[in-house]
């Protein structure tokens, strides 16, 4: 998930998702999601919109930002730098709705855990077990990611 909050708050949010249909190396995939951020940054920029011309830098800023990291690790993070089998990347200019989605959905799971595990103690375990499924594996992130979490006024 790559973010790009501007300073300038302007309300205008995007999201691109890029779908991989290839294998590729960690260093490759943020090469690729830098050029299609350039090119979607340039689009942008041609754009007789004036909504679409203001996302441009942010796609601009990314793009360059992740050119960066995709020279640090293939020099630096050689360890980490493997072929990736499923890979499924956002592009994003704004953030902020989305932090606010996913402690709020954090605290939904939390919430319903702690219920189940006052009202039918023999479950508690496997409540935990789901919850640190559901945390640690990005599904409430996926879950914001998927219900529009950018469009949220915030």
């Amino acid at each position: 998930m790559m973010s790009y909050d501007p300073a300038d708050k302007s309300g205008v949010l995007s999201m691109e998702l890029v779908e991989f249909n290839f294998s590729t190396k960690l260093s490759e995939q943020y090469a690729i999601l830098g050029k299609v951020a350039k090119r979607i940054g340039n689009e942008y920029k041609k754009s007789g919109n004036k909504t679409l011309k203001q996302l441009a830098k942010g796609y601009d800023i990314m793009a360059k930002e992740v050119k960066y990291l995709s020279k640090f690790v293939k020099k630096q993070l050689k360890e980490y730098d493997r072929p990736i089998k499923i890979i499924m990347a956002a592009l994003r200019d704004g953030i902020f709705g989305c932090i606010i989605c996913e402690i709020g959905c954090a605290l939904a799971v939390l919430g319903g855990c702690l219920l189940a595990c006052i009202f039918a103690p023999f479950f508690c375990y496997y409540c935990i077990e789901i919850m640190d499924m559901l945390i640690l594996a990005g599904s409430c992130s996926i879950a914001c990611d998927w219900g529009g979490c950018w469009d949220w006024p915030f």
